[in-house]
């Protein structure tokens, strides 16, 4: 039954090549192109999602108000993730990133690095960045170290093995020394970067800055423990930056409140400032429009199909 099938298709083909071709090659096109929309739609619903441990990371904002004005911040003060962790039994661990691009030479090459961060030690267990060279624990704890991906490292030392080579930091001429090397991070993540300095190598420049928690100069992300939910820590929140202030928000014209926001809702639905950022209503625009292409593509077909079968009949 089927051979026949294929003898019936392949003679009609053969008779009415234009015809079978306009059919075919309509329904092929409409199909394509949806496909092509849901492997965009696929990619950026996938952000951080690779992150074995992103249903219990957080992002922490910051509401800032002001006598004048209220400040809506995806920063946080330095001194904010170390409080959250010692404070609230409910958070595991945490880490702080700073966005900072800077000059890096090596020998005679000098590079002014744009994807560039520093970063607390958990960055590398917090998060799966996996490391091809080094240890995950202790690659960024002390200071004066860096991580570079597998990318910057060949652009910087081209096949010569990096790890313990040197790289001067020509902003502060200050001594790195390479402590690992990571694989490139993947497309779907928020965070990018080429070189990953140790933060403690920031903080012994600027100490002041560790107790802070309404200067608001990092991204802070938080572990929370497994079967926590997310809305228990938010409830605490708020009286714990009331110690922290040493006084109540409630009445006062200016104070610091903190929000937390899932890892992965936030390249797609956070409002606020990030290292990348996506559109949840782009993506359900194009979802909507790759339905209505593969309605229109089926509707065609059978159309042309049927006035072909009319006319055999």
């Amino acid at each position: 039954m089927f051979t026949h099938y294929v003898t019936v298709a392949l003679r009609q083909f053969r008779r009415h090549r234009i015809f079978s071709l306009i059919n075919l090659m309509g329904l092929a096109l409409g199909m394509a192109a949806a496909l092509l929309i849901f492997l965009y739609v696929q990619f950026e619903r996938s952000y951080d999602g690779f992150h074995r441990q992103a249903d219990r990371i957080y992002r922490v904002v910051t509401d800032q108000q002001t006598p004048t004005n209220l400040r809506r911040e995806s920063h946080t003060g330095a001194g904010i993730g170390p409080i959250l962790k010692s404070d609230l039994p409910g958070v595991e661990d945490f880490v702080r990133v700073w966005q900072a691009p800077q000059g890096l030479a090596v020998g005679t090459m000098k590079v002014q690095e744009d994807h560039s961060i520093y970063a607390d030690a958990s960055f590398l267990t917090m998060f799966d960045f996996p490391l091809l060279k080094g240890d995950a624990k202790t690659a960024l704890a002390g200071p004066n170290t860096v991580v570079l991906s597998a990318t910057a490292a060949r652009k910087y030392f081209g096949a010569e093995d990096p790890m313990g080579r040197s790289m001067v930091q020509t902003d502060g001429q200050m001594l790195l020394t390479v402590t690992g090397v990571m694989k490139d991070m993947p497309g779907n993540s928020q965070i990018q970067a080429d070189v990953v300095v140790s933060l403690p190598t920031l903080l012994n420049r600027q100490p002041d800055w560790l107790p802070q928690y309404n200067v608001l100069v990092c991204y802070t992300y938080i572990l929370l423990k497994p079967g926590v939910n997310g809305q228990q820590v938010q409830g605490q929140l708020p009286g714990l930056m009331e110690k922290v202030a040493g006084r109540p928000m409630a009445g006062s014209k200016d104070w610091t409140s903190l929000s937390l926001e899932p890892l992965k809702w936030v390249y797609l639905h956070s409002d606020r400032e990030a290292p990348v950022k996506g559109s949840a209503m782009n993506v359900t625009i194009f979802s909507i429009i790759a339905g209505f292409i593969l309605l229109i593509a089926g509707i065609n077909f059978v159309n042309l199909t049927t006035a072909r079968a009319v006319e055999r009949a």
